[in-house]
Formats: structure tokens, C-alpha cells, sequence
């Protein structure tokens, strides 16, 4: 583009002069999608990061939960039946207990006064 003159300067056709402004517009508004791109870039490996501490986590929880039920894994593959029994009572027990603080709140809910008498005379059977 453009023509170099006697004196050193260059001269353009109108035609390559609105090539260079249009090109030299689309460089400006690029640089603010540069920068964008660049801030996304930098969130993204932060996710990244946190990420694969996260993962880090849980790998490392469930090892310590596996190795905590591993007792439980043993009697299931020797003796199925005891330990589909004993998942069954501990199922049974939560449900139970579920059930009787589901009682409870109801009953707070409608004598608030004996529903704190009762508790503190479960804190002081348990003491």
C-alpha cells in the first residue's frame, strides 16, 4: 500500500487509505476482546486449580471412607446375609429416630413449655 515520494513520505489512494482506518479500527476494538480473553483465560485456570484441589479432596475422602468401611465390605462378601441384616437394623434405627424428633418438633409446636420440661429431663437421664 502507498507509494514512497521523492521526499520520503508515502502517499495513498483513497481506496487503501479506508483499508488502513478499517484495519485500524478493527486493532482498537480487538484490544478490549485481547484483554477479555486474557481475564477469561486467568478465571478459567483458577477454576482449574480449584478444581483439581476439590477432586484432590474427594479422592482422598473416599480412600478414608473406603478403608473406615472396609470391616463392613469384608463380612459382606463372607457373610451376606449378617451384613444385609445389619444395614437393614441401622436403616430401621434412623428411621425410628427420624420419626420420634419428627414427634418431638409437632409436640414443641404445640406446647412449647412441656416440650422443654421433657428435654431437660432427657438431658438429665443421659447425664
Amino acid at each position: 500500500m502507498g507509494k514512497k515520494t521523492i521526499t520520503g513520505k508515502y502517499t495513498v489512494s483513497k481506496e487503501d487509505y479506508k483499508q488502513l482506518t478499517a484495519l485500524a479500527k478493527e486493532g482498537i476494538t480487538s484490544r478490549q476482546e485481547i484483554h477479555k480473553l486474557n481475564e477469561d483465560i486467568s478465571l478459567y485456570k483458577k477454576q482449574h486449580i480449584d478444581c483439581k484441589y476439590e477432586l484432590r479432596d474427594t479422592q482422598s475422602a473416599y480412600a478414608a471412607l473406603r478403608r473406615s468401611c472396609e470391616p463392613f465390605l469384608q463380612a459382606l462378601k463372607y457373610f451376606p446375609q449378617f451384613a444385609k441384616g445389619f444395614a437393614e437394623k441401622i436403616a430401621d434405627l434412623l428411621e425410628h429416630r427420624e420419626v420420634q424428633q419428627k414427634k418431638e418438633r409437632e409436640e414443641a409446636k404445640r406446647n412449647p413449655h412441656r416440650a422443654s420440661a421433657r428435654r431437660q429431663d432427657d438431658q438429665d437421664l443421659e447425664r
